[in-house]
């Protein structure tokens, strides 16, 4: 997903707010992609947005160096962000976005972070050099 794919996707979200209030936060947009980008590449490469492998998200064309399937993820922090600075009734509104992006989080951290990354064609789990890594929450019983 492109960054212009992930801010309509975040204005899609919040079309339900106010005209005045989407224009009040619109400049604040890709600070808030960028600060769900952080909190997801550090759980999982264990660094900050701003390092040599993970630059900051500027351009329209940027694709985010997380695997695409947490890539709805930067919307859903993004949505909240943007819901969080109305008042309560707003703010509860946002709730689902954040429990979202929450989930999310915690999804990576349990794929192991940096260490585990989803293979081509779905079916298996394998490391940054390609080796397959064994998905020991199988034998555990815990669906993927």
């Amino acid at each position: 997903m492109k960054v212009q794919e992930i801010k309509d996707f975040v204005m899609h979200q919040f079309m339900d707010m106010e005209p005045e209030d989407v224009r009040d936060y619109l400049p604040y947009l890709m600070t808030y992609v960028n600060e769900g980008y952080d909190k997801l590449i550090y759980a999982w490469a264990k660094v900050h947005v701003g390092s040599k492998d993970f630059p900051r998200l500027v351009s329209d064309n940027d694709v985010p160096a997380i695997p695409e399937r947490y890539h709805k993820l930067l919307c859903d922090w993004a949505t909240w962000c943007m819901y969080r600075n109305g008042n309560a009734q707003k703010q509860n509104r946002g709730q689902a976005y954040l429990y979202a992006f929450n989930d999310g989080l915690s999804e990576i951290r349990n794929d192991g972070g940096e260490a585990v990354l989803g293979d081509e064609d779905g079916d298996g789990l394998i490391d940054r050099t390609g080796k397959p890594v064994l998905d020991i929450r199988h034998f555990h019983g815990i669906p993927r």
